[in-house]
């Protein structure tokens, strides 16, 4: 429940790291990497320069008598101009909050503290193509996006509980 990014540490699926964040159905894991290779010593990450790596990777149905595995390379990978803090999953659509990946040269740590706000954007489970995106007068809390009776709900820090959808 540590908010903070580090090369090695990693959430992952059937012991396989996958990213910084994820969600998942019974066949498939949607994430966002900050790293490409998570969990590799190498590498390093530039906020404001190519984005956030959204993606999905296929979770295997489990051979004879072995627990269930991975599925070969990413299904797609999407890279997107937000600092993704908070994950959810509805049928086809796949949300993603955070702040934006911007850095202002005057003052560099304002997106990543949340003084730019926020954006929520939704992405087709599919290809990873971008469906919609609302800015926000506040970043979302860490891991705060949750899907119930036809509504998105997101807590930001500004203490608030939005609501997206029918009611």
């Amino acid at each position: 429940l540590d908010e903070p990014w580090f090369k090695r540490i990693y959430w992952s699926v059937n012991g396989e790291p996958l990213g910084q964040l994820l969600v998942f159905n019974q066949d498939t894991s949607y994430g966002v990497r900050a790293y490409d290779h998570p969990g590799n010593v190498g590498g390093q990450f530039t906020p404001g320069r190519e984005g956030y790596g959204l993606f999905a990777h296929g979770i295997a149905e489990p051979a004879a008598g072995k627990r269930r595995g991975m599925a070969g390379p990413d299904r797609w990978s999407a890279l997107v101009p937000v600092r993704v803090r908070a994950l959810a999953l509805a049928s086809e659509t796949l949300f993603a909050a955070g702040t934006p990946d911007v850095v202002d040269f005057h003052d560099p740590w304002a997106a990543i503290e949340g003084r730019r706000g926020g954006v929520l954007c939704a992405f087709s489970v599919r290809d990873g193509h971008r469906l919609a995106q609302q800015d926000l007068p506040a970043p979302p809390v860490y891991d705060a996006l949750a899907v119930a009776g036809k509504c998105l709900f997101l807590a930001t820090t500004d203490g608030k509980l939005r609501c997206f959808g029918s009611r």
